[in-house]
């Protein structure tokens, strides 16, 4: 189960690094939102609480 757990923090840590890149490559929300199938509105949250948790 914890090589599950580290599989899940891997794929997320990947994907909003993605959306980090896509970002300043200059695509939307909603372009990456399309993507990746999460909700628009989930996915800028989720992207500005990593780079928060991960700037800070």
């Amino acid at each position: 189960m914890v090589s599950l757990g580290n599989a899940a923090a891997r794929i997320n840590q990947a994907l909003h690094e993605f959306a980090l890149v896509g970002l300043r490559a200059g695509l939307s929300y909603a372009q990456m939102s399309a993507f990746t199938g999460i909700p628009e509105d989930d996915l800028a949250k989720q992207v500005k609480d990593y780079h928060r948790l991960m700037t800070t």
